[in-house]
């Protein structure tokens, strides 16, 4: 689970119940669908293949380009929140 998924009760407290339910509902099945969606992708390619190469076999070079975009945003972000969180450990 990761903090967004945390983050959701708290966002939509000011919400009612009913609203925040559905809105939980909502982004588990469009979570779902991805990650099913993810999986038949991954069944049809050859074994060894990744994101990268999957978004180039279904969606061509700009898939491709924005696959790679994607992937070194989020790894830039996941690097960022990681060395502003240990941070604290060596503030004296």
């Amino acid at each position: 689970m990761g903090a967004g998924l945390l983050a959701l009760p708290i966002g939509t407290a000011k919400c009612d119940f009913t609203f925040s339910t559905a809105l939980m509902f909502g982004c588990w099945v469009i979570t779902s669908l991805g990650a099913f969606y993810i999986l038949k992708v991954t069944q049809w390619l050859p074994k060894g293949a990744n994101i990268i190469s999957e978004a180039k076999a279904t969606l061509g070079k700009w898939g491709e380009a924005l696959s790679w975009l994607l992937y070194l945003i989020l790894c830039y972000s996941l690097l960022c929140a990681y060395i502003g969180g240990g941070s604290d450990i060596f503030n004296f």
